[in-house]
């Protein structure tokens, strides 16, 4: 019912009827009933309405990565699991060690990101580009990293190795001198 209202005022303002709108597939209470356990559906019903990461309180690890992976499915169908999802973690992981980001902030929000399961795909990778300027070799070892993830680890046992296939030089600053042997 807002989506359509809103449809109207925005028609009615003079906007294009041709306006995309990305909606969810189903209500944040239902997704949360059915992918969380009980003591947890208020708090995934709020993570899910204000698009939060799912962080419940005595929530186990393996309990979120399923709710986080049952709801995005929920609101975005299994193409977008496809694209992108919490089994991707790992790949945050690319962000980490950055003296242009020693806080690893970037790393946080690539976390953050891939734990919000109401955020479409496009929106993740969004964050995740931007999350500092500057950014785009580490960023697209990410990508490197998650294509890794679908083709070469199918049996999950294997890590990413950051100096195979990504450059070491992209997380050094721009004019310090590094001494040792290069990485």
């Amino acid at each position: 019912m807002r989506i359509l209202i809103l449809m109207v005022a925005l028609a009615a303002s003079g906007f294009p009827a041709t306006l995309k709108l990305t909606m969810r597939q189903d209500d944040p209470l239902v997704v949360a009933r059915r992918c969380c356990a009980p003591e947890h559906v208020q708090c995934c019903r709020r993570a899910f309405n204000f698009l939060l990461p799912v962080q419940c309180a005595n929530m186990t690890v393996e309990e979120r990565m399923e709710a986080v992976h049952c709801a995005q499915k929920g609101f975005h169908g299994e193409k977008q699991l496809q694209r992108l999802n919490i089994n991707d973690f790992e790949c945050c992981g690319v962000f980490g060690n950055n003296d242009n980001d020693p806080e690893n902030l970037c790393q946080e929000r690539c976390l953050h990101a891939l734990q919000t399961p109401s955020l479409p795909v496009a929106e993740k990778l969004q964050r995740i580009r931007f999350c500092r300027l500057n950014n785009e070799n580490v960023v697209k070892c990410f990508h490197k990293c998650v294509h890794w993830q679908r083709h070469h680890n199918t049996d999950g046992n294997a890590s990413f190795v950051y100096g195979e296939h990504c450059n070491w030089v992209d997380r050094m600053l721009p004019g310090k001198m590094y001494i040792g042997p290069p990485v």
